[in-house]
């Protein structure tokens, strides 16, 4: 959804609470736009938005330039065009993204 200042925000809602994290949308560009929430036994949630040539995050799939996953915490999620043109996210770094 837009947010304030020409942002991009990306809003997920579970049944105990909502989150919400903005972004310049360039920085779909290189990145993705995220939030991410620990579970128990060392599992995690992460969603994303995505570009237009993003088709696989980290073996999530990717509809309509959103990703959910589940799976093992990781630091790392990789996105994929599905050629060989790869790039690792650091979630550390990411979070919360810059806005210029």
């Amino acid at each position: 959804m837009p947010g304030k200042n020409d942002t991009l925000c990306l809003v997920v809602t579970t049944a105990d609470e909502a989150l919400s994290n903005c972004g310049a949308p360039h920085l779909l560009t290189n990145s993705t736009l995220y939030l991410e929430q620990s579970a128990s036994g060392g599992m995690m949630h992460v969603w994303g938005i995505v570009g237009d040539d993003i088709t696989s995050v980290s073996g999530a799939e990717v509809l309509n330039n959103t990703f959910a996953y589940s799976g093992p915490e990781s630091q790392l999620l990789t996105i994929s065009n599905g050629s060989a043109d790869t790039r690792t996210i650091d979630l550390g770094q990411l979070h919360p993204p810059n806005i210029p």
